[in-house]
């Protein structure tokens, strides 16, 4: 079966973000925040990571409607 392009993004970038291991404890959000903002940059969004600790970050954007 052929996907949409569209899911066929949607489908690469969950398998991606599945391969990185963000477990809690210790965390480790850091790659999967920087992967989402490259993507979402690569699309026109612009984007802040936001870091409480080297490998802890939260991934910050707005969808202006």
């Amino acid at each position: 079966m052929t996907l949409p392009p569209l899911a066929r993004d949607a489908e690469e970038m969950c398998a991606a973000l599945l391969r990185m291991d963000t477990t809690n404890p210790p965390g480790n959000e850091r790659p999967a925040a920087a992967y989402l903002a490259d993507k979402l940059r690569e699309v026109g969004y612009e984007v802040t990571v936001l870091e409480s600790a080297p490998t802890r970050a939260n991934l910050v954007t707005r969808y202006r409607g």
